[in-house]
């Protein structure tokens, strides 16, 4: 299968917080994902081969955004709702909340991973991830995770 990296570095990740969610059914696992480079890359390879008049099935498939968060939920079995952001994390802060509140209070979604990408200064992937369970009222403690994950500070 043809991702694009940042879609295999998130997968990467969430491979050292998926053990978080535990014995929970998948099915009602939701996946939401920020970044504002999202499959960047794999655009621009597709931009450049098509000066050539040939476009890859594979990467042009692997060009959507929604990559980041569809490769991870494939790996992993989740079913329920993903959502990709095409935005830098820091500026997210206002629309994870409501869309985390909805799927988990009135959507029956369990447990949703978060994950926010950036590239840092020396354009290394930049990841933050936690799982949000469906026991956590969005209290301080849940808003401070959230925070974390899209800002870098507490």
């Amino acid at each position: 299968m043809y991702a694009d990296p940042v879609a295999w570095a998130v997968l990467d990740f969430a491979s050292t917080i998926i053990e978080e969610l535990g014995d929970v059914e998948r099915a009602n696992v939701g996946l939401l994902a920020i970044s504002d480079v999202c499959s960047l890359s794999t655009m621009r390879l597709l931009s450049d081969s098509s000066k050539n008049g040939k476009i890859s099935p594979l990467r042009f498939a692997g060009a959507n955004p929604g990559i980041i968060a569809g490769l991870t939920a494939i790996e992993y079995k989740l079913r329920g709702p993903s959502l990709v952001l095409t935005m830098s994390p820091e500026r997210a802060v206002a629309v994870v909340l409501p869309v985390l509140k909805y799927w988990i209070e009135q959507n029956g979604v369990a447990q949703v991973i978060l994950v926010a990408h950036e590239k840092n200064r020396d354009l290394n992937d930049v990841l933050r991830g936690v799982i949000i369970k469906k026991t956590e009222k969005f209290e301080e403690k849940t808003s401070n995770n959230i925070n974390f994950v899209l800002t870098g500070r507490s």
